[in-house]
């Protein structure tokens, strides 16, 4: 049964400070939500206020000696240059909404690195029947605040507290070359660290510490809103996990000023190299170039990059995304063909014969870029969906004749940037859509994989899934081609592995085990990688015919 009533949440805050770029993003989203409210904010001041940059500035110089807080702000202003995604929204508006809320300033005792609140101030929370608590400030809670609210007190740590305990988010992952850096959001409990998993979100780490860092503060908004709507649909219990031992996990302090300026000396020549190689853009083009393979083989399980048969493409394109169709007895395949003077993607299309790609044309050429040309036939009627996350929608074309020639049949999620969007028909005759959407500053469609039921044929109906976004992992969520049924009725999605700053380092073999509008779940089967492959740097589409899998692959030549 649905849940009408919207979620009554509690904001801890501290309301001395200025909010960071994420949290306005929070808040707005809280504010904005059809699932919940915010019905009172629990502080340590009488009103929220905008800090002066100096004062902030002065505190933290204060919280450390002289030149680990130098260092550290040397490394905010030179690498926050770099990341230029600064949100646009008012915060003074914001913070007038916030004020009108019903503010408490409870009377709490400071006990070392934990906050305790007495049950006297405890009850008075108690008493505005709050479904949970979201900390976003105060130290270490215990005591009877963790039962304050009916569902607990909810709190975020930007890491995966499973292998990163502790302070600095982003930078050890950073430091340590890690593939991923995750986000946890657990409910608290009397125990350190050691709070019940409500949902964890998996993400490409970046280079800098300081565009890592906001990177996953950015993208743990969707994990709060993906449960808090879980939540008030009261699907079933909260899917809670609990947290590895922590004594097993290695707890991360603050960096010292020695680890800081070896992560400088680390990165930062790193980062010049990498300058210099973009302006030196055209040389590093064509030495890495995406090319589409042929593998003769009726199993995606079983496929070797080895006897791969590379169709021939022009020395100034890249051609990747590959569809294969089958029409009239004619195998065609439609692809990304990226022009690389023009840099710009268009759709091209060319006949499979004898493992040759013949009579190659445009068949969808904009001003635009456009990729991963997704075809689907209703009735007697070819669709596409490429591609064009720019645009800020998402554009369905019908064939006017078969392959070459299409116009604009539909727009749809308007103000919307969405990639790789994959039409799927079940056996029991469902439609649905599966995509990428992304819904940050960052423009980052790796993350998050979006589902809807279709319920017309002309997409006027769209009904979302309830658990929207289904998959908040860059390891799987992007879509790398067409969803099949294999030949024991499995549904296969193939997903992209991407990973660090690395886009398409793999591709993902999934069967999916659950699929309705309240359930989503599936399990990788098979994994291929580049990593016995040499010449191979990444993959990160595939389609497969009865005899034949295309598949592309980014050459290191």
């Amino acid at each position: 049964m649905k849940q009408t009533q919207k979620l009554k949440i509690g904001l801890m805050l501290d309301t001395k400070r200025s909010l960071q770029d994420w949290e306005i993003n929070l808040f707005q989203n809280l504010l904005n939500s059809k699932y919940c409210e915010i019905k009172l904010i629990i502080s340590n001041n009488k009103k929220i206020v905008k800090n002066i940059f100096f004062q902030e500035l002065i505190n933290k110089f204060l919280e450390g000696n002289l030149l680990l807080s130098a260092i550290s702000k040397f490394i905010k202003i030179i690498e926050r240059k770099f990341i230029k995604k600064k949100r646009k929204e008012n915060e003074t508006k914001l913070l007038n909404i916030l004020n009108k809320i019903k503010l408490f300033k409870p009377s709490y005792i400071k006990k070392k690195y934990v906050d305790l609140f007495s049950k006297k101030e405890c009850k008075k929370i108690k008493q505005y029947n709050l479904d949970l608590i979201l900390r976003r400030d105060f130290r270490i809670l215990k005591g009877e605040i963790l039962n304050s609210a009916k569902y607990g007190v909810w709190s975020l740590h930007h890491g995966d507290n499973d292998r990163y305990r502790g302070l600095a988010p982003g930078f050890w992952e950073v430091y340590n070359n890690e593939p991923t850096t995750g986000v946890t959001l657990q409910i608290l409990n009397n125990t350190l660290d050691g709070g019940s998993i409500i949902d964890k979100g998996y993400f490409g780490t970046k280079f800098f510490w300081k565009h890592n860092e906001d990177f996953i503060k950015e993208k743990s908004v969707i994990i709060i809103l993906k449960n808090l709507k879980k939540l008030f649909y009261k699907r079933s219990k909260l899917n809670i996990k609990k947290s590895k031992n922590k004594n097993k996990v290695k707890y991360y302090k603050d960096p010292t000023s020695i680890y800081l300026i070896i992560y400088i000396l680390k990165k930062y020549p790193v980062f010049i190299i990498k300058k210099i190689f973009q302006i030196l853009f055209f040389l590093r083009l064509f030495t890495n170039k995406w090319k589409i393979c042929e593998i003769s083989t009726k199993n995606y399980l079983n496929i070797k990059m080895k006897e791969m048969n590379i169709l021939k493409n022009s020395f100034f394109e890249y051609w990747a995304d590959p569809f294969f169709i089958q029409n009239k007895k004619k195998n065609f395949l439609f692809f990304e063909n990226f022009e690389i003077v023009k840099s710009k993607g268009k759709i091209s299309c060319g006949e499979i014969v004898n493992g040759e790609i013949t009579n190659i044309k445009d068949a969808l050429n904009t001003n635009y870029h456009l990729s991963y040309p997704s075809i689907f036939k209703i009735k007697n009627n070819f669709f596409m969906i490429p591609e064009s996350s720019k645009k800020k929608h998402v554009e369905i074309w019908i064939s006017k004749k078969f392959p070459y020639n299409w116009r604009l049949y539909k727009k749809i999620f308007i103000n919307e940037s969405w990639a790789d969007i994959n039409i799927f028909f079940a056996k029991n005759g469902d439609k649905w859509l599966f995509g990428n959407k992304s819904s940050d500053k960052y423009l980052d469609h790796n993350s998050e994989l979006y589902i809807y039921k279709v319920l017309d044929n002309n997409f006027n109906n769209l009904k979302p899934h309830k658990l929207n976004p289904v998959i908040i992992d860059s390891r799987t969520a992007r879509n790398a081609g067409k969803i099949f049924y294999n030949k024991k009725g499995e549904m296969i999605r193939p997903s992209q592995i991407n990973i660090k700053e690395r886009y398409g380092y793999g591709i993902n073999i999934n069967v999916i085990k659950k699929l309705n509008l309240d359930e989503y779940e599936e399990k990788i089967i098979k994994k291929i990688t580049p990593e016995n492959n040499f010449n191979i740097k990444g993959m990160h589409h595939v389609s497969t015919s009865k005899d034949k899998i295309y598949i592309d692959a980014l050459f290191n030549f």
